[in-house]
């Protein structure tokens, strides 16, 4: 399964949120709900993999590399 976010904006808090949803899928492929996976994805980078051809999320994946953002410090 996966927790995807596409983002146009990114915002001081952004890291922390990635990291939550990172949390988010560990917690939840403990479960019988079976593995997750989050995926985030700049929203010009997603624009670009649907221009290319990309046809799911899956390919989508597969095709970008994403550095994820920073975790916000307190």
């Amino acid at each position: 399964m996966w927790l995807a976010e596409t983002k146009g904006e990114i915002r001081p808090n952004t890291g922390l949120k990635s990291g939550a949803a990172r949390i988010w899928c560990q917690k939840m492929s403990g479960t019988k709900y079976g593995q997750w996976r989050d995926l985030f994805v700049p929203q010009r980078q997603l624009e670009a993999a649907l221009t290319s051809g990309v046809k799911s999320l899956a390919e989508l994946a597969e095709r970008l590399v994403v550095p994820l953002p920073e975790p916000q410090r307190m």
